[in-house]
C-alpha cells in the first residue's frame, strides 16, 4: 500500500543518514558541517551557468550536448579559464603543451595530466624536457589515488626558466620510499601526475621519464608519439567549470526547455509504469524504480549525464522500465507441487 511504501522509504532514509553520520568518518562529518556553505556555492554556480544561455533560441533548444565546458571557458571572465592541454607537432616530433588555469592554483585546483603506474621502489627520479615563454613551476607527484581521493603521495616541484627557444633538460627526485598496490582484494591504484603550478602559465613538455630506485621506467608514451594514449586529464577540486552539478539544469543547458520537458516525460512515464502502472507487479519493478529514483537523488547535486557510459545506462534502465510486461513471465498459474 502507499502507506507501507512511504514508511519503508522513510525508514531507509533514516538508516542511511545514521550510517553516514556514525560510520562515515571525518569526511562525512566535514561535509555535513559545511552543508549550508556548499548549497550557497552550488546555487551561485547554477545562476552563473544559466546566465550563459543568452538568447531565446538557447533557452528553447539548449547549447548542444557536451558544450558546457567550452561555453564556460569562453565566457570572457579570466577566472572561468581553467587549465587545458594540447598536442603540438613540429616536423615529425610531437610534444605536449600544458597550461594552468587563471584561477587560484591550490594543490587540489591544479590541472593535471596523469597516468597509472605500477608499484615502485623509492625514491623516484623524474626527468623531462621543457620550455616556457615565462618562468613557471611544475608540480610532479605519484599518489595512491582513487578518482580524486589521495591516500599517500610522493611529490616535488620543478622550476622552468623563461626561454621559449631552448629546450631545458630538467631532473628532480621525488623523495620518500616506494608505494605498493595494497592487498589483492583491495588494490590501491598508483597515479603519476604533472601540472603547471603557476596560474595562467603554459609549459611545453616532452620526453617525460620516471625511474624508480631499481632503474625501472614507470611511464609509457612519455614522448607523446602515440598522442594521449595512457594519459588522461583531471581537475580534482576545481571541477565546477566542467559540469552543471544538477541533472535537470544540465539537460536544460544542453537541450533547452524542449529537451527538459521530453526527458522529464520519459522518466515520469518509466516511474509510473513500475510504481503504480501495469508493470508494478513485475519482479524487476522494485529494482528499476529504486535505480531511477536513486539516480535522480544523486542528480540533485551532480550532472551525471555528462559521462556517456552513465548516461547510456540511465536511458537503458528507463527504456527497460517502459517496456516491462504487465506481470513476470512464467509465473501465471504457478502452483506448488503436490506432496
Amino acid at each position: 500500500s502507499p502507506r507501507w511504501q512511504a514508511g519503508a522509504v522513510g525508514g531507509m532514509a533514516v538508516v542511511t543518514i545514521l550510517v553516514a553520520v556514525l560510520f562515515g568518518g571525518a569526511y562525512m562529518a566535514d561535509r555535513f558541517a559545511t552543508g549550508a556553505r556548499d548549497i550557497d556555492g552550488r546555487v551561485q554556480h547554477w545562476e552563473r551557468a544559466l546566465s550563459l544561455l543568452e538568447d531565446p533560441l538557447a533557452w528553447a533548444f539548449g547549447k548542444g550536448t557536451g558544450r558546457y565546458p567550452a561555453n564556460h571557458f569562453l565566457s570572457g571572465q579570466a577566472v572561468d579559464q581553467s587549465g587545458d592541454y594540447r598536442l603540438r607537432d613540429v616536423g615529425d616530433q610531437r610534444h605536449l603543451v600544458l597550461a594552468a588555469g587563471k584561477h587560484s592554483q591550490g594543490r587540489g585546483e591544479m590541472f593535471r595530466v596523469s597516468q597509472r603506474v605500477d608499484a615502485f621502489s623509492g625514491p623516484v627520479s623524474f626527468r623531462v624536457e621543457a620550455r616556457a615563454a615565462e618562468a613557471a613551476s611544475l608540480h610532479v607527484e605519484i599518489c595512491q589515488k582513487h578518482l580524486i581521493y589521495e591516500l599517500e603521495c610522493r611529490e616535488a616541484a620543478v622550476a622552468v626558466k623563461a626561454d621559449p627557444a631552448q629546450w631545458q633538460a630538467l631532473q628532480v627526485q621525488l623523495p620518500g620510499g616506494g608505494l605498493g598496490r595494497g592487498d589483492a582484494w583491495a588494490p590501491r591504484l598508483l597515479v603519476f601526475s604533472v601540472a603547471v603550478a603557476s596560474a595562467g602559465q603554459s609549459v611545453e613538455l616532452d620526453n617525460l621519464r620516471a625511474t624508480d630506485a631499481n632503474g625501472r621506467e614507470l611511464l609509457v608514451n612519455g614522448n607523446f608519439d602515440d598522442g594521449m594514449a595512457r594519459w588522461f586529464f583531471s581537475s580534482d577540486r576545481h571541477h565546477l567549470p566542467w559540469h552543471m552539478k544538477n541533472i535537470g539544469l544540465h539537460v536544460l543547458f544542453e537541450q533547452g526547455w524542449i529537451g527538459l520537458l521530453l526527458s522529464s516525460a520519459l522518466l515520469a512515464a518509466a516511474l509510473w509504469r513500475v510504481v503504480v502502472g501495469r508493470a508494478r507487479d513485475h519482479a524487476l519493478a522494485p529494482a528499476l524504480a529504486a535505480a531511477l529514483v536513486g539516480f535522480l537523488v544523486v542528480g540533485l547535486f551532480d550532472s551525471l549525464l555528462d559521462a556517456p557510459r552513465v548516461a547510456f545506462l540511465f536511458q537503458l534502465l528507463a527504456l527497460v522500465a517502459l517496456s516491462l510486461p504487465g506481470r513476470t513471465p512464467g509465473l501465471r498459474g504457478l502452483r506448488a507441487p503436490a506432496p
